[in-house]
């Protein structure tokens, strides 16, 4: 508001000024004319060896107060009669002065400039005078000062009327600003009331709802495109919780039930007949306790893992890499996996690339889905391991001749604790979060995985990662 008070404040003194110099313009332009005309008139009027019109004598003298008639007739006649005229000699005695002045003496200027303008004041006026005064030289020593002047009334009028315009106006637009920008402040805060109001009503049991939106093409709905957007968000969030958790517990519930009943069956028995170290049945408990505290053991272990990811501390130590270095690493327990199934493993190395990650997690990566193609890919099936090289980008793929994934999964298989087959997923020791984990680290990599694959054909997936150099094998 000080901002719009001081800009109305320079523009009012803006208007005074211009207005000012355009009425004193035209007052000079005014007093020009009339001096022009009266330069005529002295050139007319002079008679008498001195040339001046009020010198009649050969010396110069003045002339007598009848004399000046003519001049005042001259006045009359063109109507100046509030024009100020006053004639003085080269002592400054007052030669002649119209009545207007009545009884002021014009002061004359110190410097000889021929046309002179001033502004003066004079007692008894309310108002300034615009003065020009003009020395006229008929010889050598001897010259006469004429002065006209005009009244400022309309000028003075005029800055009056300004300034009042000014006090009146400036205060009361500021009046009429204020009350329509509050009123305009209120509607257009209206809306991010009410959106205010209707988020509030929304809470972690009620985030199906969503905020209106009446429009999208102003601020207003964009914000409450944007909040939708972000209770959308935080929906999906929750219910990956509330599905994680419940997922977890499953997981766990699963072993731990287990665990417990083969515990208790064994101390009824041992309570009945006491096993012995090397007894056929205590050996099967104890076994298949062992397996089920290893498989715990790997599900907190995935989770501890992607804890970790999501909490982005995990400790990832990024050095360039030959990629061709990790693959071979894996050949070898990949060969051995896959001939106690008796299954064709295929590894074809087309290019070498260097890429810049962390050897440890790329190893967890291709091995990961390389025993997960070994898993469920049936005795005799293939197993194939490629790298290429496209685009200065890396592109590595596992491919088997497994039972495939129905397509309605796809898109959930990297989703953690998702198994198409969770009984035979579970038989063959998996945990529901190793594709969660191989998705973590590609990403963490500034790579893509994708997955294509078809029921009782295979399944093939593709990685891809940057490549930071490549040279020929």
């Amino acid at each position: 508001m000080s901002a719009i008070s001081f800009l109305l404040v320079v523009i009012a003194a803006g208007f005074y000024a211009v207005a000012t110099k355009n009425q004193r313009k035209e007052i000079d332009r005014v007093l020009q004319l009339k001096l022009e005309y009266l330069k005529a008139f002295w050139q007319e009027a002079k008679h008498g060896p001195t040339g001046s019109p009020f010198r009649t004598g050969p010396g110069g003298q003045k002339a007598r107060t009848s004399d000046y008639a003519e001049l005042d007739s001259l006045l009359m006649r063109k109507n100046w009669t509030d024009t100020l005229v006053q004639v003085s000699d080269e002592d400054e005695n007052v030669l002649y002065r119209s009545s207007s002045l009545q009884g002021h003496v014009l002061a004359i200027p110190s410097h000889q400039s021929k046309e002179t303008f001033e502004t003066v004041d004079l007692k008894g006026f309310s108002y300034p005078f615009r003065i020009v005064s003009f020395r006229s030289r008929y010889t050598r020593a001897r010259h006469d000062i004429i002065q006209i002047g005009e009244p400022l009334k309309e000028m003075k009028q005029l800055q009056n009327d300004i300034l009042w315009g000014g006090l009146i106006a400036i205060p009361t637009v500021l009046f009429i600003g204020t009350f329509i920008g509050l009123f305009l402040i209120r509607q257009t805060l209206k809306p991010v009331e009410d959106l205010a109001q209707q988020a509030q009503r929304i809470s972690s049991e009620s985030l199906s709802r969503r905020l209106p939106v009446i429009s999208t093409d102003d601020e207003i709905g964009k914000l409450s495109l944007t909040l939708n957007d972000m209770i959308a968000r935080l929906e999906h969030s929750i219910q990956g919780i509330h599905q994680f958790t419940a997922d977890a517990s499953h997981e766990l519930r699963t072993p731990l039930t287990i665990l417990q009943g083969e515990i208790e069956l064994a101390l009824k028995s041992m309570h009945a007949r006491p096993c012995q170290g090397n007894s056929e049945d205590c050996n099967k408990i104890f076994q298949s306790n062992l397996e089920e505290v290893n498989h715990l053991s790997r599900i907190v272990h995935h989770l501890l893992t992607l804890s970790r990811f999501d909490s982005e501390q995990n400790k990832v130590e990024f050095h360039p890499v030959c990629i061709d270095d990790i693959l071979n690493k894996i050949e070898e327990p990949a060969r051995f996996l896959a001939m106690q199934k008796n299954q064709k493993f295929h590894f074809e190395k087309n290019e070498k690339a260097i890429v810049m990650a962390d050897a440890s997690h790329l190893q967890e990566l291709f091995l990961n889905l390389v025993d997960n193609a070994i898993k469920y890919t049936s005795q005799g099936g293939k197993i194939a391991l490629f790298s290429t090289l496209h685009d200065s980008r890396v592109v590595i793929k596992i491919s088997d001749t497994g039972v495939g994934i129905p397509e309605d999964h796809l898109d959930q298989i990297f989703d953690r604790f998702f198994r198409v087959d969770k009984e035979r997923s579970r038989s063959l020791g998996g945990t529901g979060l190793g594709l969660a984990i191989c998705r973590e680290i590609v990403l963490t990599h500034k790579g893509t995985i994708r997955v294509e694959s078809k029921v009782g054909q295979g399944t093939t997936f593709t990685v891809t990662l940057p490549a930071i150099t490549t040279f020929s094998s």
